[in-house]
């Protein structure tokens, strides 16, 4: 019976210890633009929203930055108890933007919707007055 014990915690703690070492060296979400920041497939996402302008910088588990030149993003923006759909563009290497006037509502929340050359679309959602 101690054998058994012995073995079933052995093989437990080789089982935790896998799991906890099997993503590899992905990193946290980095914020360099004081965005908040979530991890999305095997993307980091950046999300900026000022009064005028929603920015999204894309980047790596790495935090490397990814070219959004082909990217395609849609937002969904919920403030004030009305929805809003936006499209961004292309600004740089690895932002897209879209420039307007934003609610910045105490308990916004913003969907988006990124679509990378080739790649299968996904979404993120974000709480950016948090």
């Amino acid at each position: 019976m101690m054998t058994y014990l012995r073995t079933l915690a052995v093989t437990s703690l080789m089982l935790l210890t896998t799991a906890a070492f099997g993503h590899g060296n992905e990193s946290k979400p980095a914020n360099p633009n004081g965005g908040e920041t979530v991890k999305a497939g095997a993307y980091n996402l950046e999300l900026v929203v000022t009064d005028t302008a929603i920015d999204l910088y894309v980047s790596d588990d790495h935090n490397k930055a990814l070219d959004t030149q082909e990217a395609s993003v849609e937002a969904v923006i919920l403030a004030d108890k009305k929805k809003s759909k936006v499209v961004l563009s292309y600004k740089q290497t690895n932002q897209m933007t879209v420039e307007g006037s934003y609610t910045q509502a105490k308990k916004m929340k913003v969907i988006l919707y990124l679509q990378m050359p080739g790649k299968k679309k996904i979404s993120a959602r974000f709480n950016p007055k948090k």
